[in-house]
């Protein structure tokens, strides 16, 4: 009985709750173009400055001219499935001064210090992956790891190393050089 009192309630008020949900729905629609207008742009001017410094490469190129060296695997976004593929011929597992973590290991250093920020995500980003202090090649902005992967089975002698550049990104974008909490 209940049930059917709920039907019926939801088909009386129908006429006010489908003029406020189009309501809703065009507001965020006109809300989400301009930050997609934003994030577009602000990601063709990483890039661009990534082309001007040298620092992009094709896939393609690389695996004809790399015999070794270290693949970076970054995951530049918070929440997002999203992956870049970065080439340095340092080897990373030899020169970091701080142990490579697992993901398991960023978790625990994240609940146990309250920080985004792992140490070695920092120095990764520093000293390979930002657009002003970095050294690392882009190969792909797109299915970095996909990519990855591939150029590791044609250049056997090339390491993975997976880094999370999300708390680091705004602040370079911004010019903010500051600590990321």
């Amino acid at each position: 009985m209940r049930r059917f009192r709920d039907i019926l309630t939801f088909i009386a008020l129908g006429p006010i709750w489908l003029p406020l949900l189009l309501i809703v729905g065009l507001t965020l629609s006109v809300m989400c173009i301009p930050v997609s207008i934003q994030g577009y742009f602000l990601h063709r001017r990483w890039k661009q400055k990534l082309v001007s410094a040298g620092r992009v490469s094709h896939a393609t190129t690389l695996s004809d001219a790399t015999s070794s060296g270290t693949l970076i695997i970054d995951r530049p976004a918070m929440g997002w499935n999203t992956t870049y593929c970065w080439w340095t011929p340092v080897d990373i597992a030899n020169e970091a001064p701080i142990l490579i973590p697992t993901d398991d290991d960023r978790k625990q250093f994240i609940a146990d210090s309250k920080s985004l920020e792992h140490p070695f995500d920092r120095w990764c980003y520093d000293t390979f992956l930002s657009v002003n202090t970095g050294t690392a090649i882009l190969v792909s902005t797109r299915h970095g790891e996909r990519v990855a992967r591939r150029l590791q089975n044609i250049v056997p002698g090339a390491r993975l190393v997976y880094t999370w550049s999300a708390p680091f990104v705004d602040a370079d974008f911004n010019g903010n050089r500051d600590k990321v909490t």
